[in-house]
């Protein structure tokens, strides 16, 4: 039997020392690929860089610190109108109007999104390969026997720091020996298609001759429409789709009823994220079940005490715990980042 389920954040691996947040990541991009992080920058509002200037570094590390869900704020309608321009400008000084040139939109969208979104996915595999392995000495209290544990992570920390057997583990997003790690933002196809569209209004007083023509002259042409088409497409290679990744685990899930005991070590509650916790919910007795949950910031304790709040549970059945007092070793309670 079951008797405990451990679900394990990123804060884990930074607990063990590994540079695994995803300021760490912007950090790596800059040092190894400078031209693709300031391709990225064109893509997005990335904050400027200055470790020399707290409050605009501090700026900078929460910006990369919620890099899923910015994967979510391309600044997607201006690239819409640029592309689409270029297209019609292209198709408009060629010779001839074969499909090659009809088509000039989706041709330029497809492949200039296609390449930002491999940048992505590339780079951040290739980072994530590049981590050197965690410190052991920062053991924590796990128990292996009747435990399943349900990771964020990619890394192996709990096979080799906790010996624990790899079948007990869902790796949720991928592991070090998956083909493709998961990541991406939350929009759903209609709020992607919605961000896509030209939110300007039509301004008040205008005649009708006036509003007619500003109509004509601000809606989507023929080529505006191929190139947001193809933006709608290229944002969902961009999603982390959590409603089928929890039906192709729903194994995993349906192992849950008999659970008495939820460990939650280093999990930040992202919105991105919340809906497996809604289905472990879905599948313990939220009224007995007892929650051992890791907090290291205010904002950490904040974000738990909603969760408790919005998921009914009983106050007397949760602990708040910080896992540099739980660790095995207390000559090691050495802060980490």
């Amino acid at each position: 039997m079951n008797n405990h389920l451990y679900i394990i954040g990123n804060g884990l691996d930074l607990h063990h020392k590994y540079r695994s947040g995803l300021a760490d990541y912007g950090k790596w991009l800059m040092e190894n690929h400078p031209n693709i992080y300031y391709s990225f920058e064109n893509w997005f509002d990335i904050p400027v860089y200055d470790e020399n200037d707290d409050s605009q570094y501090k700026e900078w590390k929460n910006w990369w610190s919620y890099f899923e869900q910015r994967l979510g704020e391309v600044m997607i309608r201006s690239y819409i109108e640029d592309a689409a321009f270029r297209a019609f400008n292209e198709a408009s000084q060629a010779e001839d109007r074969r499909p090659y040139h009809t088509y000039a939109g989706e041709r330029i969208a497809d492949n200039e999104l296609s390449v930002l979104v491999n940048q992505i996915k590339g780079t951040f595999s290739e980072w994530i390969q590049s981590l050197s392995p965690g410190e052991k000495w920062y053991r924590l209290p796990i128990e292996e026997d009747s435990s399943l544990f349900l990771t964020f992570n990619y890394t192996p920390t709990l096979e080799r720091i906790y010996q624990i057997s790899k079948d007990k583990i869902l790796y949720i997003h991928g592991s070090l020996d998956s083909e493709e790690y998961i990541l991406g933002h939350g929009l759903s196809y209609q709020e992607i298609e919605e961000r896509c569209e030209n939110d300007e209004e039509c301004p008040d007083g205008l005649s009708i001759q006036e509003t007619e023509e500003w109509y004509k002259v601000h809606s989507d042409d023929f080529m505006t429409d191929q190139v947001k088409q193809v933006a709608i497409e290229r944002m969902c290679d961009l999603r982390k789709n959590v409603e089928q990744i929890i039906e192709e685990n729903h194994l995993f899930f349906e192992k849950l009823s008999q659970i008495e005991t939820v460990h939650i070590y280093g999990f930040s509650f992202s919105p991105i994220d919340m809906p497996y916790i809604d289905t472990i919910l879905s599948k313990v007795d939220v009224a007995t079940v007892k929650w051992e949950i890791n907090y290291f910031t205010d904002c950490d304790k904040n974000n738990i005490e909603h969760f408790i709040k919005e998921a009914k549970i009983p106050k007397d059945n949760v602990s708040l715990i910080r896992l540099t007092d739980i660790q095995l070793d207390p000559q090691l309670k050495i802060p980490f980042e």
